[in-house]
Parts: C-alpha cells; structure tokens; sequence
C-alpha cells in the first residue's frame, strides 16, 4: 500500500537520473545515497493496513503512479502495484529504480518470442541505428552467434558514426564472477581482456569512433547480475529473456518507446552503480523529450505517436 513515506518518494520529482543530468561527477552509487539511504522506513511501525479499504488502496496506488494523461489502469493492475508500493516502504529501491520512476507509460510496437538468434538480430539492428549512445546489460556471455551479432553492430556503428563526423558512447555490462569480485562486485574490464577470446568484443582499433567501456558484476556468493536489457539513445528499449549465448531454447524480447524507457535507463544507471565515465550524452535528454535528437538522414527506427 502507498504509505505517506511511499507517496513522497513516488511524487519527489528527483531519481538517479535527474541527479547525475545535474551533476555528472557524482557516481549512481552516491546519488543513491543521497536520495534514499537516509529514508526512514514505515513498513513497522504499526500501520494498520486492514483499516484501509480496497478502493482507498488503489486510489493511492494510482497517485503514485505516472500514467499519460488519459490512462486509467485497471483495478487488477492497480492492486498488483500496491502490492509493490510495499516493499518500497521497506526499501525505497526494492523496485531497481527510483520510486518516481516505478510507475510508468509507453508504447510496446514490437514483441518477439522466436529463438535467440532472431532476437540478437533485432537488437544489433537498434545498436546499429544509435545517434550518440548505448546501454547493454546481460547475465551470461559466450562467443556464440548472438556475440558476434553484438561485436558486428558494434563495428558498423562505429563505421556510421565516424562519416557522420561524431562518436557514440557504449556501456556494456555482464556477469563473469573472479576473486576481484569480492573486493568490489563492479570489476572495470580492460581492452585486452574484453576482446580476448572469452569475450569477443571489437578491439579499440576496430572500433575507433565509439567510446565503450565493459563492466563485470558478481555479488559473491549468490548475486548472480540477472537482468537482459539494451538502451539506445534514451529512446528506444529492449527487454529480453535471452543472454549472450548459444542455445536451443525460444526466447522472448519486448521493444517499448515513450517514457517507461526513462525508468529502464535509471535501473541501467543503478545496476552500473560506478561512476560514469564520460557522462551519457543522452543525461539531460529524457525519453519523456524524446531522448537524444535523431540526424536528419537516419530516421527513428520504429517512430510512433504516444501510446500506452
């Protein structure tokens, strides 16, 4: 249920978003801190939920979310997201993003359940299409025909970027756990490594107009990095169920615009959790503003008008 705490951090205008687009030395970890970390919690303090009716319950629920202007979401959705609304109270980041961000809106134009190949095709196509920036977290990585995908888009993207005169920002990130993790989960990997034969990345000089920096994570013992999402250019986001290897099994990817990708950017910018480096060109350029400009010869990929 949406408590006086809940609703304050749903309505706070500040995420980790707006914190690092007004200060990009900060590191997602210390904008966490500021924000949330001196949160007090109400979850037991001795609320009295039962005196709360149902229809109250998703009347809070609906406030803290941010549904378009026109959208009015279902009492069964509704009821689901109180349910979420709950652990926030107990965490403000049991959601993975900023409590503001939790509820959201866009439009799903595309929908894939085929098998992992077809997937990684669909996904090195929106990397090649990129204007300034990509985001790619996965779990599980293997040379195999979805790398190759990956580490070809790359490529081509730096091929495109460097006749239109610019260079594009690329994180990636996945799980590969070593004893340095139990120093620090988050283990920058160096050049070498990534493009060695474990990986198979692009090597800086086969892609010299992108700045890419990889990330491993791996919370020792059982902090398995389990999310499977790629950003491009704050505007377009696909969510998928498969990692970056080969298998037989059928997969399933969800491609959604609009301001939910704003949300799916802020839990990208949390999971990175160090600092960014350089700043994302797309920090003070939300999806709920359309997200980074497009180049006039290189068209939105899958452009729609708004949408729930």
């Amino acid at each position: 249920m949406a408590t006086a705490t809940v609703s304050g951090l749903c309505h706070n205008p500040e995420t980790v978003s707006s914190a690092l687009a007004q200060d990009p030395t900060l590191s997602p970890a210390d904008a966490v801190k500021q924000l949330y970390r001196s949160t007090p919690t109400t979850a037991h303090h001795g609320l009295d939920e039962q005196s709360v009716s149902p229809v109250e319950t998703r009347r809070r629920a609906s406030e803290c979310g941010r549904w378009g202007s026109d959208a009015k979401p279902s009492d069964l959705f509704l009821q689901a997201f109180a349910d979420a609304l709950r652990c926030v109270d107990e965490d403000p980041l049991s959601g993975m993003v900023s409590p503001p961000l939790m509820g959201s809106h866009g439009t799903i134009p595309l929908t894939v359940i085929a098998p992992l190949s077809d997937i990684m095709r669909h996904v090195s196509n929106l990397i090649v299409r990129a204007e300034k920036e990509v985001f790619f977290i996965t779990c599980s990585w293997s040379p195999s025909v979805a790398q190759r995908f990956i580490k070809n888009s790359l490529i081509e993207l730096s091929l495109r970027a460097g006749k239109r005169g610019q260079r594009v920002t690329v994180k990636i990130m996945y799980d590969r756990g070593g004893p340095l993790n139990i120093v620090d989960s988050h283990q920058h990997v160096k050049p070498s490594t990534y493009s060695g034969k474990t990986i198979q990345l692009p090597r800086p000089d086969e892609i010299p107009n992108l700045d890419l920096e990889v990330t491993s994570l791996h919370k020792v013992v059982l902090g398995t990095l389990h999310s499977k999402f790629c950003i491009v250019d704050r505007k377009i986001a696909a969510i998928m169920s498969n990692n970056v290897e080969d298998n037989a099994n059928m997969e399933m990817m969800t491609h959604v615009e609009g301001p939910i990708v704003d949300s799916i950017y802020d839990t990208a910018l949390i999971t990175w959790n160090n600092r960014i480096k350089p700043p994302l060109p797309s920090s003070q350029n939300p999806a709920t503003q359309g997200g980074l400009p497009t180049a006039d010869n290189e068209p939105l990929y899958l452009g729609r008008g708004h949408g729930r």
